[in-house]
């Protein structure tokens, strides 16, 4: 009978012991979910908070890239913009030299040549005006010359004839006013000189012809 009592005690004690450890246990199992509960949420909340501030820090920075990329396409178009005008400027000021340096040969050109051929005229000029005067003298030498000896034989063939003169008979004389009574004035000097000369041998007459260029001048 006491060893009966003795093993329910003992099972009791076992089964009080088992309780306690079992509360003990569920105790602490309970303990580790609150606690594992906590650290989850704790480190979700460490996490959320530093996902919150790389956020923040990465939009802060695409902010600061966006205004830096904008910054950066304004001073690289005002850069390009100078570039450009300073570029256009100095085309145009290339342009504008160049074509001043063109207009200056060409007028240095023109002047060169206008030079030249007015050098090159006056000398022709100059040429033709001396060679005009030396023609124009030797024509007026020539023409005195011609003239003097036309002059000379004139002179000279009046002389003869006048010497040479043959009076004609009265009969003639009578003949040659009744011819002219009917026939004129123009066949009386006709019948005079034909009777003059008819009984005269025929004297040779060295009558100079006159110059042509005479003649030319005189119908101009």
């Amino acid at each position: 009978h006491l060893k009966t009592i003795l093993d329910n005690i003992l099972k009791i004690k076992c089964l009080n012991a088992w309780r306690n450890y079992s509360k003990i246990r569920l105790r602490r199992k309970l303990n580790g979910l609150k606690v594992k509960q906590f650290v989850d949420k704790l480190e979700m909340r460490i996490y959320l908070r530093h996902w919150r501030e790389e956020l923040m820090l990465e939009q802060r920075n695409q902010e600061k890239t966006t205004l830096a990329l904008i910054h950066w396409s304004k001073e690289l178009a005002r850069k390009a913009f100078t570039t450009w005008t300073q570029y256009t400027k100095e085309k145009n000021l290339k342009k504008l030299r160049y074509s001043q340096a063109m207009e200056q040969h060409k007028s240095f050109v023109l002047i060169e040549g206008l030079k030249s051929l007015l050098q090159k005229g006056t000398k022709e000029l100059v040429q033709r005006n001396e060679k005009a005067m030396e023609n124009a003298k030797r024509n007026e030498d020539m023409m005195f010359k011609y003239f003097t000896r036309w002059r000379r034989c004139v002179r000279f063939n009046e002389d003869v004839l006048v010497n040479k003169v043959v009076p004609l008979p009265l009969n003639l004389h009578r003949e040659d006013k009744q011819h002219t009574k009917k026939t004129g004035g123009e066949n009386l000097e006709i019948l005079q000189t034909s009777v003059r000369f008819s009984n005269t041998p025929p004297i040779p007459r060295n009558e100079p012809k006159i110059p042509q260029f005479l003649t030319a001048c005189k119908y101009r």
